[in-house]
């Protein structure tokens, strides 16, 4: 059996099911651009990638149109999907040239605001503090942008949050779901009243770290592409191998040219995630009507 999802704007033909994508399940029945499925790949004479996993399994993409995936005998279900939908997507959006930035995102009023750092800097977190003030969860952890035109494709409608972030948001309890891969991380799914697979406007960039007080400092010109090539990186290992990590600066550099970008600096305290989530509010807000 297949499963078929529309996808960072193509059409996925799986032999696994990816419960992680079922907003985004598809009944086209047109040639799939992508196939992910276990076993040998076909030959394709384009660029491939290669990784491995111990006690997990082994993937292979090819020429941006296949993932293939020798399972290691007992690997659960769900690491097959994490590495999956993650690292081997990933790189199958490279070699189809899309620029795959490690961010989280959420439309508000028709834009999208983007939320990346280095790990642990509270991407999810701050997704999921927007989403519970009402606004609609675009992306988590990964997702293909468009640098021509400064979008983003949605392609997320779960958050994955640690322990500590569930209790400060008041999150529905059944709407978390356990990650057999990690006792202290859960799934949460938003209900965002449906999922378009139209790409959303970059209205900003916002770069988090750690600090003392809650303030947001605008980057300009070459501090502004710098901070976000640096950001949104996501393994630069596979840029690196395909010869693409140039191509990434550009790409940053096309982006940070049109959207603004921020440093937005918080206390670890989850309990001023209101706060932080008024103050990114306010800060979209100026930005529009500067661009406006």
């Amino acid at each position: 059996m297949s499963f078929r999802y529309r996808q960072s704007g193509c059409l996925v033909s799986s032999d696994i099911e990816l419960p992680e994508w079922a907003e985004f399940r598809a009944a086209d029945a047109g040639t799939p651009d992508v196939q992910i499925g276990f076993g040998a790949a076909r030959e394709f004479e384009g660029k491939q990638t290669h990784f491995e996993v111990p006690g997990i399994g082994r993937w292979r993409i090819c020429d941006g149109r296949q993932i293939c995936i020798e399972r290691s005998a007992g690997a659960a279900d769900a690491d097959i999907r994490l590495y999956t939908l993650g690292s081997a997507w990933g790189a199958l959006g490279y070699q189809r040239g899309w620029a795959m930035w490690h961010a989280s995102a959420v439309e508000v009023d028709g834009r999208a605001a983007l939320f990346c750092g280095e790990s642990g800097q509270g991407k999810s977190t701050m997704a999921a503090a927007m989403a519970q003030a009402g606004h609609i969860l675009v992306a988590d952890d990964l997702s293909r942008v468009d640098p021509a035109d400064s979008m983003i494709w949605r392609s997320s409608s779960r958050i994955k949050l640690r322990r500590d972030a569930i209790g400060p948001l008041a999150l529905d309890e059944a709407a978390l779901e356990a990650d057999s891969s990690d006792p202290d991380r859960y799934r949460y799914a938003v209900d965002d009243g449906g999922i378009s697979d139209a790409p959303v406007p970059i209205g900003a960039i916002f770069i988090l770290e750690w600090g003392d007080a809650l303030t947001v400092e605008r980057f300009r010109g070459s501090e502004a592409v710098s901070a976000v090539s640096q950001a949104v990186v996501y393994r630069k290992e596979f840029l690196e191998q395909l010869g693409l990590l140039a191509g990434h600066v550009l790409q940053a550099a096309n982006i940070a040219a049109a959207v603004p970008v921020f440093r937005l600096t918080r206390p670890r305290d989850n309990r001023r995630l209101v706060e932080c989530v008024k103050l990114v509010e306010r800060t979209l807000a100026q930005a529009g009507r500067s661009s406006g």
